[in-house]
């Protein structure tokens, strides 16, 4: 009778193991689902659907660059201001492209979005950084132009465009799968960062720099020059690969 009774309860755990063991499992694909559901809907709702036309976020996660851009925006949806995308500005005869500008009632800010995965390594004066990742043939490396160098040419053409003394901020704003290798994470921690430390960055600054009327007037300023021609953009595609060849 009590060997019975022991295997009953054996039997017991086991069955009631599998049955919460197969519970969890559901209930973690049906979160994930609403969790999908709720992210498409923010994301057909939101400005940065309707600056860029990119009609779904399955779509959207096919281009790495792009989708970096909405995670910037993403990052700070709840703050107050307007987005732009994808602003090409002329410099030296050809065009610099800004990845995003925030207006917002802290300032206008910068964004220069590197949505990539691995090592990040630079100075702050060296042209070139280096970008290290993991493949199945061992780890790769790759040399790209320093990115806040970059953003310091986008500030300093903005500076010529807007009036004087309108509060700018560069950032550079690495993806949440990147490791930053470099002292300029604390030396330059407003202005080299990953995505996950954006918002506490954006609101480290004080409210009250920019009205809504002047914001408003900034936005409307630069708004053409995120509207240009196809060539304008096939040009500066041509350009940056030439640059990296």
């Amino acid at each position: 009778m009590k060997d019975d009774l022991a295997i009953f309860r054996k039997l017991y755990r086991r069955t009631l193991g599998a049955v919460l063991g197969n519970f969890q499992r559901h209930f973690e694909k049906l979160r994930d689902v609403f969790k999908s559901f709720a992210a498409d809907r923010r994301y057909e709702s939101s400005a940065f659907a309707l600056e860029t036309g990119c009609r779904t976020l399955w779509e959207l996660k096919k281009d790495y660059g792009a989708y970096g851009e909405y995670l910037l925006y993403d990052a700070l949806r709840r703050e107050k201001g307007r987005w732009l995308f994808g602003v090409y500005l002329p410099h030296k005869g050809e065009f610099t492209e800004i990845d995003a500008l925030f207006f917002s009632e802290r300032g206008v800010f910068i964004f220069e979005s590197k949505n990539i995965s691995g090592r990040i390594y630079g100075l702050e004066n060296q042209r070139e950084w280096v970008h290290t990742y993991p493949t199945a043939k061992g780890i790769r490396k790759r040399r790209f132009f320093n990115p806040m160098m970059q953003n310091g040419a986008h500030r300093r053409e903005l500076e010529r465009l807007l009036p004087s003394g309108t509060p700018l901020y560069a950032m550079v704003v690495f993806g949440k799968k990147s490791e930053l290798c470099t002292e300029l994470v604390r030396t330059r921690s407003k202005e080299l960062l990953t995505v996950g430390k954006l918002k506490k960055t954006v609101r480290s600054f004080p409210k009250g720099a920019l009205r809504l009327d002047e914001r408003e007037k900034l936005y409307a300023l630069l708004q053409p020059y995120a509207h240009v021609s196809q060539k304008v953009k096939d040009d500066h595609v041509a350009a940056v690969k030439k640059w990296n060849a």
